[in-house]
């Protein structure tokens, strides 16, 4: 294929991993680890709110757990991947001859103006995922959520005494760069509450990515049970067309240059309208409060000397 490959986005906010029609969640079944699980003090931490699974939440995609498959006969339904629906998109552009495209995948999201933020959000809330930017093109509703758990195989320890931690985006989209100093305090780690004085310090896990940046920074101690968080992307039909630049490349598309986004910044008149007053109230307004040259530079070819003059001023 030659040229870019223009994902067009037109409002649509289904691009996701909900499911619809929307279906109550099913109640998360109970283990004894699950049973005598705690909370973790909201106070602990500056994102002690982001760090554990809400199993409530089961209508979007979470990372599934090692060695689970497909689900048998009689259990839960799996919720749908974020990804699933960009599939569907790249195995047409397959079985429609595309092996490869030369230029770029592009996120058109020229259908809105780009304005991505609202009057008086607050800086800080728009790194996370309840204050994703608004955007015509829309996928996995603007944000992306970070997994951050101790090692699979045999975790390294820190010199504190803390495991070493691997992280993991969902959805897997090459995008941002990750700073990962955090470390997974062991469950016995944990302190519990109103322990003793000298006891070992609860966790507190820390995360931030500044406004226009790429770089997401993550240290100090996670949970034993691992740090989820969700982040806003920072822009929309961007991540998009890296997300389905993935989803081409698992289905044996290559794609030449790197992802793209294409928005419009400013109106004009095929974006919006105004009904105007009559060209005659506004020429003789104009030029009775203003200066005459200002109504003949706004019509050209309106001579200002047959438009009426402006009654001089009482001499004091």
């Amino acid at each position: 294929m030659h040229g870019d490959l223009i994902l067009l986005g037109v409002g649509d906010p289904t691009l996701s991993a909900r499911r619809y029609p929307y279906r109550e969640p099913e109640a998360a079944p109970q283990t004894p680890s699950t049973a005598a699980a705690k909370p973790a003090d909201s106070g602990q931490s500056m994102v002690s709110e982001f760090s554990a699974y809400r199993p409530e939440d089961s209508s979007k995609e979470r990372p599934a757990a090692a060695g689970s498959g497909a689900a048998k006969e009689g259990e839960a339904e799996k919720p749908p991947k974020a990804m699933d629906v960009l599939s569907l998109l790249a195995q047409e552009v397959e079985q429609a001859g595309v092996r490869t495209v030369d230029g770029s995948v592009v996120g058109d999201d020229t259908y809105f103006l780009y304005e991505p933020y609202g009057h008086g959000w607050v800086w800080d809330d728009l790194q996370w995922g309840y204050g994703a930017p608004v955007s015509a093109l829309s996928f996995n509703e603007n944000e992306v959520e970070l997994t951050i758990a101790a090692g699979r195989e045999s975790p390294s320890e820190t010199a504190s005494g803390s495991a070493a931690t691997e992280a993991e985006w969902t959805p897997d989209v090459d995008y941002y760069t990750l700073d990962n100093t955090m470390a997974t305090a062991a469950a016995a780690q944990a302190a519990p509450s109103g322990a003793q004085k000298g006891a070992q310090p609860a966790a507190g896990p820390g995360l931030e990515r500044r406004p226009g940046s790429m770089l997401v920074r993550a240290w100090g101690t996670a949970p034993a049970e691992g740090f989820h968080a969700a982040l806003a992307v920072e822009d929309p039909a961007e991540f998009t067309a890296a997300a389905f630049n993935e989803a081409l490349r698992r289905r044996g598309v290559t794609v030449a240059a790197r992802p793209l986004a294409a928005q419009i910044f400013k109106r004009d008149g095929r974006l919006q309208r105004r009904a105007a007053q009559p060209l005659k109230l506004a020429r003789s307004l104009m030029a009775t409060v203003a200066a005459p040259w200002r109504a003949a530079e706004c019509w050209p070819g309106a001579s200002p000397c047959r438009l009426p003059r402006r009654s001089p001023s009482p001499t004091k």
